[in-house]
């Protein structure tokens, strides 16, 4: 243990105090430095999340909002084939520009993700898809749970997305539907 400590003792009793307390300031000040960089570096690392877990919220809210529009025009749309009543019809007049709106701000989103492709792919698909979807409809069915059922595939491909984009994003969501 001298052998270690005999030399830092001998430069130590050569030095004047000024000098010694600038080497002791040096010595703790090389590791106290490289662990700031580090810490500073992960801080920063933290920052660019959080702001890319923002952006993704502000998708995934137009995307909740997208699903509570879509599930309400699924069932409405589904009562509107079996009875054909004034009220269903005006309350479809009334969700689809509901509907549309949203499409078009998650639209503008797109460049949010534009880094993967294959989620962007997705995300332009669904969208597309409900826009074709509130334009021309599907075909009747011939019974209510029939015509529910492919428009809940609809619906799930929005379940499916949401889920896709909160991994993109590091965001947990909490999803109370059958996203399978």
């Amino acid at each position: 243990m001298s052998i270690l400590l005999n030399p830092a003792i001998r430069l130590m009793n050569r030095l004047r105090y000024p000098y010694k307390f600038l080497l002791i300031s040096l010595v703790f000040l090389a590791p106290l430095s490289v662990l700031s960089y580090v810490v500073v570096q992960q801080v920063w690392t933290e920052i660019d999340d959080a702001k890319k877990a923002r952006r993704g919220v502000k998708v995934l809210y137009d995307i909740d909002l997208l699903i509570y529009h879509a599930e309400t025009f699924r069932d409405l749309k589904t009562l509107h084939h079996f009875r054909n009543t004034p009220e269903l019809e005006a309350r479809l007049k009334l969700i689809t520009p509901n509907i549309l709106d949203t499409l078009s701000q998650l639209s503008g989103q797109n460049h949010i993700i534009q880094s993967n492709q294959q989620l962007s792919d997705a995300f332009l698909s669904v969208i597309s898809l409900w826009q074709k979807l509130i334009s021309e409809g599907l075909t009747h069915q011939g019974s209510i749970e029939a015509q529910h059922s492919i428009y809940q595939a609809k619906v799930t491909e929005l379940y499916r997305l949401k889920r896709a984009i909160s991994q993109y994003f590091n965001v947990s969501v909490v999803c109370t539907a059958c996203c399978d």
